[in-house]
């Protein structure tokens, strides 16, 4: 763990590391937030649809591959 309380003080390696870990942090909220949008498009089609819609799984992984790229 990095202490941040000095960050005058911090040696370059633990800027480095500082800046790494952030990076893949940003990375995976981005890859996060790309799974609550498929969940709630999914959400809408299934409320649309009066709770009756069946999502086949091409459907969904069509749609998954969709919102990743």
């Amino acid at each position: 763990m990095i202490n941040t309380d000095d960050l005058d003080n911090m040696s370059r390696r633990d800027l480095v590391e500082l800046l790494e870990a952030y990076n893949s942090a940003f990375v995976e909220v981005k890859r996060l937030r790309k799974y609550a949008e498929l969940v709630a498009v999914i959400g809408d089609m299934i409320y649309e649809n009066n709770n009756s819609y069946e999502l086949t799984w091409d459907e969904f992984n069509g749609m998954l591959k969709e919102m990743i790229e």
